[in-house]
């Protein structure tokens, strides 16, 4: 309850609040904060039910692998499916009422049925088996319908994703009107007049459109009326597993790119125009795949007639060995060829239906030379290229120089060059920030002022990296060889693809830079260019600080592994924004000098020492005060670290672990009784004090309550203590408990290279019985 306090600022802030400010705030709260604060007063429970929630999908199905009549409901609230943000529930008929368990419960209770592990204790099953709910007088499948749509009208029906597969979804009785956000959908059902009535609801810009035949039931083909439904012709993506009537003109006008189907009247010549259309450069942009999937007999010839194809013969399958091995392990085809695009015959897809051999000779690709250093504008703005794939791996859109739409959707964004050079600097630099940065480097060459207001509009980078003598560049060259690695990362998503990496590297007098060069559709090219009469350690730190610059030195994280930085030649005053920062190195004074870069309130701390002697090399103790340690929730130091009884009491890490020296086991004991007293750190997670030094267990718990991990308490635990002992380690292990609530409990565990301390013991209340359930932080 204090945080959500906190959140909004008090309750007497919070009671001058005008009912649209209070749903403001509301929206962004999690869900479970909502529910405590719907609980304070009336008007916070109006506030509550009148705010929409953010749930991402909800699936509903009653399918039989559980082994009885059930129907399961899953809501996921956020867009990460294995987020702890999701449950599900199973409904199911208990004579005239409706019986409710939780679906993980279920999993975990019929093991053998479930890849669940082995290691739930009978007890356990036993309290899970009474851990249900049951709803007098009603039927199982009715509940588990309101349920759902109960959770829709929580979020104003505006989920992103909905799964339903009912034999008989009570329609008549429905809540839902539309779907207006709806992205993705995946319906089962036995009747075509379901499909249509939940297409309906859906936009007519979908994503991603499933629709599947129950099994065991009757088959029946959806018609050609409801096929040409905008939320079929136009999605991106559709899969049915069931007959579509779909006309070899509703195929050739299908803008999917990507589509799985029976298919009934589609015909070969249909098939060879739908194959032309790509062809000729004319058929769905960044198409991908078409299954269409037939018991009839299909004419080979008439579906490649005025086509160029090269069969899949022992010359083809011999260049192209691992591509042939996989499509085969995954499609399992019959007779294959690669059809040639007449716009560019290195583009081609695959035909698979049965065999004659037309071999065609593939041109050898040339193999790239090194490049010396191309002019200032594009290695300012685009370094030498290097751009040109670097939104390979989500994006499939074909990049490089700007083409025609390309420049009519900059100047759409921009308002007409008519408009744009109208604006002053300042209205200027405000539409730059918001460009991505290629978008940024095709406006940058368009002018001389253009190229200015880029240069001094601030980019947006998250996080750079560099570190020296990185092995396993053996693509690059044979064998190890000195280098400096640096990574520049524009997003906060490492996987979005916006992100590069070049090594530096001496070549005789002058620095070797490399990189992967990605073109989509190839494999990735070894890139090269040569800075004359230069070191390539010097060259790597300068590139790298050149980054920050273009960023203010605004970045939010940052990793330094280097034996020698040269801090004397930087240009860094200072990190405002950083939160996270990694150094890797040998000199205490290296370590200083980073942390005085960096603000006060930091999210993450790591020091590493690199080839000293972990076992001699020392943190000291002055160092350690810094309040970029002291105040820090998170570090990690891998060397040894001279903080004293008194600095460990008074750290504000929620994680901690480094190797201790003068740490003593009162210090620890009293360390540990804070926590016990409600007075440790807030929402500590776990501090790990390694060290070879012989510790007195008995001082360390001296006045503290505690129960040894026994086989009373290993069965109690219901398979905790397994988990432990492979997550971390086990030596001497006792559950320490709260004086505050006795259902809190740390897990103190002593080895005999380190002393680890985890909150690992919860309070949880259900069916009116208050229980410790344990788990690993």
């Amino acid at each position: 309850m204090n945080s959500v306090v906190k959140f909004i600022g008090g309750f007497e802030k919070w009671n001058e609040l005008n009912d649209d400010c209070r749903m403001a705030v509301v929206k962004f709260l999690e869900y479970e904060d909502r529910c405590k604060l719907g609980i304070c007063s009336k008007r916070d429970y109006y506030t509550v039910k009148s705010t929409s929630l953010g749930v991402h999908s909800i699936s509903i199905k009653n399918d039989q692998h559980i082994g009885f009549d059930y129907v399961s409901v899953t809501v996921v609230l956020d867009d990460d499916f294995n987020s702890v943000n999701r449950f599900g529930l199973i409904f199911s008929q208990l004579g005239e009422n409706t019986q409710v368990r939780w679906y993980e419960d279920h999993l975990k209770l019929h093991q053998g049925d479930n890849p669940w592990p082995e290691r739930f204790s009978d007890s356990y099953k036993e309290r899970l088996k009474n851990r249900i709910m049951v709803l007098k007088s009603c039927n199982y499948e009715e509940e588990a319908v309101k349920f759902a749509e109960k959770w829709m009208k929580k979020c104003n029906f505006e989920l992103k994703y909905i799964g339903v597969e009912m034999k008989n979804y009570p329609i008549d009785k429905s809540q839902i009107k539309s779907l207006p956000k709806c992205k993705t959908i995946n319906f089962g059902a036995d009747d075509v007049e379901t499909f249509r009535w939940w297409i309906q609801k859906l936009p007519n810009q979908m994503k991603d459109v499933q629709l599947v035949r129950l099994p065991n039931q009757k088959v029946f083909t959806i018609p050609s009326d409801l096929l040409n439904a905008p939320q079929i012709m136009q999605t991106a993506d559709i899969n049915f597993w069931c007959r579509a009537d779909f006309s070899d003109e509703q195929f050739l006008n299908l803008s999917a790119n990507n589509f799985s189907f029976h298919c009934v009247n589609i015909t070969d010549k249909g098939i060879t125009d739908y194959i032309k259309k790509w062809a000729n450069g004319n058929g769905v942009p960044y198409f991908e795949s078409a299954m269409l999937w037939t018991t009839e007999n299909r004419n080979f010839e008439e579906m490649t007639r005025g086509l160029e194809y090269r069969e899949w013969d022992g010359d083809f399958e011999n260049e192209e060995p691992n591509f042939c091995s996989l499509f085969r392990r995954c499609y399992d085809p019959g007779r294959c060829a690669q059809i040639y695009s007449k716009v560019d015959p290195y583009e081609n897809p695959v035909m698979s239906p049965p065999s004659e051999e037309v071999p065609k000779e593939e041109e050898e690709e040339e193999e790239e030379k090194p490049q010396e250093e191309t002019n200032e504008l594009a290695s300012e703005f685009n370094f030498f290229g290097l751009f040109d794939g670097m939104e390979h791996e989500n994006k499939k859109v074909p990049s490089g120089l700007a083409n025609k739409s390309d420049i009519i959707s900059l100047m759409k964004f921009i308002g007409g060059f008519e408009k744009w050079n109208e604006l002053n600097d300042d209205c200027r630099m405000a539409v730059v920030k918001f460009l991505e940065y290629k978008d940024r480097c095709k406006l940058g060459i368009c002018s001389k002022r253009d190229y200015e207001t880029v240069k001094s509009t601030p980019l947006d980078v998250y996080k750079i990296s560099i570190y020296d003598n990185e092995k396993y560049h053996y693509s690059f060259r044979d064998g190890d060889f000195d280098n400096v690695v640096v990574e520049v990362q524009l997003h906060h998503d490492y996987n979005s693809g916006k992100r590069f990496q070049l090594i530096f590297s001496q070549l005789g007098e002058d620095t070797q830079i490399q990189w992967y060069q990605y073109v989509p559709k190839q494999r990735p090219k070894n890139r090269s260019m040569i800075l004359k009469s230069c070191n390539y350690y010097e060259e790597a730190v300068k590139f790298a600080e050149k980054w920050m610059k273009k960023c203010n030195f605004e970045l939010k994280d940052i990793k330094i592994e280097m034996k020698n930085y040269p801090m004397d030649k930087s240009q860094i005053k200072s990190l405002p924004k950083c939160k996270c920062i990694r150094i890797g190195s040998d000199d205490v004074e290296t370590f200083r000098w980073w942390l005085q870069k960096v603000p006060h309130q930091m999210k993450d701390v790591e020091l590493i020492s690199l080839d000293a002697d972990r076992e001699v090399f020392t943190i000291p103790s002055d160092l350690l005060n810094a309040p970029q340690i002291m105040q820090t929730p998170e570090f990690y130091f891998w060397c040894r670290a001279e903080f004293s009884d008194e600095q460990l009491l008074n750290l504000k890490a929620t994680n901690l672990s480094f190797d201790c020296v003068n740490i003593t086991d009162q210090g620890i004991n009293e360390y540990i009784r804070r926590w016990v007293n409600g007075k440790g750190v807030p929402k500590f997670k776990r501090a790990l004090l390694w060290g070879n030094k012989a510790r007195d267990y008995a001082e360390m718990t001296r006045g503290l309550e505690y129960r040894q991990w026994d086989a009373e308490f290993e069965e109690e635990a219901a398979g905790f203590c397994g988990d432990f002992e492979r997550v971390c380690g086990r030596g001497n292990c006792v559950q320490i408990y709260s004086k505050i609530d006795p259902y809190e409990s740390l897990t103190l565990n002593v080895s005999s290279d380190c002393v680890s301390i985890y909150w690992t013991g919860h309070k949880y209340e259900y069916n009116g019985k208050t229980y410790s359930d344990y788990s690993i932080p």
